[in-house]
Order: C-alpha cells, then sequence, then structure tokens
C-alpha cells in the first residue's frame, strides 16, 4: 500500500511538471497581452540598468535640427541647399550617405540634385510603405535593391510584413540614387518602438530597411548576397543576423537622443566640420 501511494505521489509530481511545462510553452507561444507587456518591460529595464554606450565612430548624423531652422528658414528646403549638402558631404568621403527624408515632390531644382547624387555615387534614399492601399501599377524602381528569399516554403506559414503601395523619391532622384531602403517603423502597444523589420514585401519583392541597405553597401555588400533565410534570419555576405519569424530584430539601442556623432546641417554647410578630423574618425 505504501509503495503504491509512493508511485501515486511520484505520477502525481510528474504530471504537475508536465503540466508546468505546457503551461509555460502556450504561454511562450501564444503571448498573452499581459505577459507580453511584461516581457517588454523587462527589455527595456535591461538597457535602463546597462546605460550608455559608447556608439561606432563610423557613424555620423546630419541633423536639421534648430540652428539649421534658424538659419535656412523651415522645412522643406530648396532641393539647391540640399544638392549642397551632398556635395560638401562628399567631399569628406564617406563611405554611404542614406537620407531618411522622402523627396517625393517635384522642385525646380531637381536637376541639380539628381546631378549631385548621380555624381556621389553612394547615396541612398528611403521609400515608405502603406497598408490601406494598393498602387495601380508596382513601382518597379526599387527593386534593384530586392533580396533573395531561401527556404521561401517556410513562408506559408510565416509571411512577414507585406505592402502593395509605396511612396519614394521623385523619378528623376530615385534614378540617380545608388538604392533603397524602408524607413517604416512599428511600434509596441505602448507606442514604443523596439524593433526593426529588415525586410517588407512589396508585389513579390524583399525590399530591406534602410539600416540594413545603409550596412550592406558600407560592408561592401552587394544585393545579391543579401539572403533572407526565412523565419531564421539574414545573411549580409558571412554575417549571419537572427530574426524572429518574421524578419523582425530587437533594436540593441546605445543610449537615448544624440548618441551617435551629431553635426547641425548649417555647420556642413558653413564649413565649421574639419576635413582630416571627419576622415579619420568617420569615413570608411
Amino acid at each position: 500500500m505504501a509503495k503504491k501511494k509512493g508511485e501515486f505521489k511520484k505520477t502525481s509530481f510528474y504530471l504537475l511538471g508536465a503540466i508546468v511545462t505546457l503551461v509555460f510553452c502556450l504561454i511562450y507561444y501564444f503571448k498573452p497581452t499581459p505577459i507580453y507587456t511584461v516581457d517588454l518591460k523587462i527589455y527595456d529595464l535591461f538597457f535602463l540598468l546597462k546605460g550608455r554606450e559608447t556608439p561606432p565612430e563610423n557613424i555620423v548624423i546630419i541633423a536639421i535640427d534648430e540652428p539649421s531652422l534658424e538659419k535656412l528658414g523651415r522645412w522643406p528646403w530648396s532641393r539647391k541647399v540640399i544638392s549642397t549638402v551632398v556635395e560638401k558631404l562628399t567631399k569628406y568621403s564617406p563611405a554611404v550617405i542614406a537620407f531618411d527624408i522622402i523627396l517625393s515632390e517635384p522642385e525646380k531644382n531637381d536637376p541639380l540634385l539628381t546631378k549631385t547624387i548621380s555624381k556621389a555615387g553612394n547615396v541612398l534614399m528611403p521609400v515608405v510603405f502603406f497598408f490601406d492601399k494598393e498602387d495601380r501599377i508596382p513601382n518597379k524602381i526599387i527593386l534593384n535593391s530586392a533580396i533573395k528569399i531561401i527556404n521561401p516554403e517556410r513562408l506559408i506559414q510565416y509571411f512577414p510584413i507585406s505592402s502593395k503601395s509605396v511612396l519614394i523619391p521623385t523619378q528623376t532622384i530615385a534614378k540617380a540614387s545608388a538604392g533603397f531602403g524602408h524607413i517604416n517603423i512599428f511600434p509596441d502597444p505602448d507606442g514604443t518602438v523596439r524593433s526593426e523589420a529588415l525586410y517588407i514585401e512589396y508585389n513579390g519583392y524583399f525590399i530591406p530597411s534602410l539600416a540594413l541597405k545603409t550596412a550592406a553597401v558600407y560592408l561592401g555588400i552587394p544585393s545579391e548576397r543579401l539572403l533572407v533565410n526565412a523565419t531564421e534570419s539574414i545573411y549580409v555576405g558571412k554575417k549571419n543576423i537572427p530574426t524572429d519569424k518574421y524578419g523582425r530584430i530587437l533594436i540593441p539601442y546605445y543610449g537615448g537622443n544624440q548618441t551617435f556623432k551629431y553635426i547641425s546641417v548649417v555647420d556642413v554647410l558653413e564649413g565649421r566640420i574639419k576635413k582630416e578630423e571627419f576622415k579619420k574618425k568617420y569615413s570608411s
């Protein structure tokens, strides 16, 4: 009798362990809102405890800030001004120049900016995808930046973020650029941005994020060597970046505002940045 009781307790213990394991597996898989929210807050706490880190010195933000707006007037500026900014930046020999502003409306100085961008040869332009409408004709000009998918059969169950409508720069500017990347952001339910979609599907093509495209150009990795291992990771040349099932990564923030090297547009225009110092620290 005592033996049967011992066996019953042992069986109950294993059964309880199996139930607890199953519950945690279900929580992990379905992520109920309260659990998901706690998970996000723990992620925030991690960065708070980690503190600010020293960012790479080869990334520079050329900022449209208050001093620039006071000097040059409110946005949008003439494309002639933007052309001058690009022209002056090329003198510092940057590996890549990436815009995060959409120049989608034609302007009289577009030919000048187009010529400057074409001459620079390393200017990337952003695109923005929409999810509530569809283009009458797919915009094919961005497809030269599309990346390839391996293991596409996995996409049947976990298809990435998808769009059938895109906003791009004007045709002349777009044709002169060295490539494209999307700048869509997807906040969490609490409004905080913690992740980035490394690619978005557009009419059967996978367009990289501007950050991914910029990194690839900086590293000298052509589009054909950007490979999506569907639901698992993305290869940037030989480097493998793990993603979630939908091609997203958590953003490894270095710190708050102005953590990276920050230069005012007006300082570039007025020649306050020494070429030798800039080239030594911030070019490839």
